[in-house]
C-alpha cells in the first residue's frame, strides 16, 4: 500500500507520518525533498527550470517507492504530486511562475509517477497551521497563498477519488484499516 500524506500543515504532516510508520507494520517513512519547491520561490524566473528538476526527482523516488512496494512494504511519503497541483501550480500566477510552461512540464511527467492508494490531507485550520510554519523558522507567512492552497487541497476529492482529510492519527488508521486490512 502506497499512503500519501498532504495538507498546509507542514509540521503536523511530518508527525502523523513518524506516527503512522512507527504503529504500522512493515512501513518505511519517506519525505519528498522540498529544497527544489523552495527554490521555486526564491528564483520565479528559473521556476519551469526547476520544477523540471523537481519531477525528475519524483520520476527516481516512484521507482525507488515501487521497489519497497514489491518487497512487501507499505510506503508512507510525506508529500507527493497533490503539493505540487496545490503549492505549485494553483499559485503560479502570485509566485511570478510561468503557469502555461508549469502546466506542461507537470503533464509531461504525470504518467510517469506512481500512483499513491491513499491520499490522507491532514485538514487543519490555518491559524494553526502559520502557527505550526513560523515555528518551523519561517517568519514571512503570505496567509493569501496559504488561503488558496488550503482551498485547493480542499477540493482535491472532486477531482481523485482515493482522498480522504482526516483530522488525526485515528482518522488515518481507520481509513487505511477500511481499505486495506492493515493492523495498526
Amino acid at each position: 500500500m502506497f499512503i500519501v500524506l498532504e495538507g498546509i500543515d507542514i509540521k503536523g504532516n511530518t508527525v502523523l507520518s513518524s506516527i503512522l510508520n512507527k504503529r504500522t507494520p512493515n512501513s518505511v517513512a519517506l519525505k519528498e525533498n522540498s529544497d527544489l519547491a523552495l527554490e521555486m520561490i526564491k528564483n520565479p524566473e528559473n521556476a519551469v527550470e526547476i520544477f523540471e528538476r523537481l519531477c525528475e526527482e519524483r520520476v527516481k523516488l516512484s521507482n525507488k517507492i515501487k521497489e519497497y512496494l514489491n518487497s512487501g512494504k507499505i510506503v508512507i511519503l510525506d508529500r507527493y504530486f497533490p503539493s505540487s497541483i496545490c503549492c505549485q501550480i494553483e499559485v503560479c500566477r502570485e509566485r511570478g511562475f510561468d503557469c502555461k510552461e508549469l502546466v506542461k512540464v507537470y503533464q509531461k511527467y504525470y504518467p510517469k509517477w506512481l500512483k499513491p492508494d491513499l491520499v490522507l490531507i491532514l485538514n487543519t485550520d490555518l491559524e494553526t497551521c502559520i502557527k505550526g510554519i513560523r515555528e518551523m523558522g519561517y517568519q514571512q507567512v503570505d496567509e493569501s497563498i496559504l488561503k488558496k492552497v488550503k482551498k485547493c487541497y480542499d477540493s482535491l476529492a472532486d477531482l481523485m477519488d482515493n482522498v480522504y482529510y482526516i483530522k488525526d492519527e485515528k482518522d488515518a488508521f481507520s481509513i487505511i484499516r477500511n481499505t486495506k486490512s492493515v493492523k495498526a
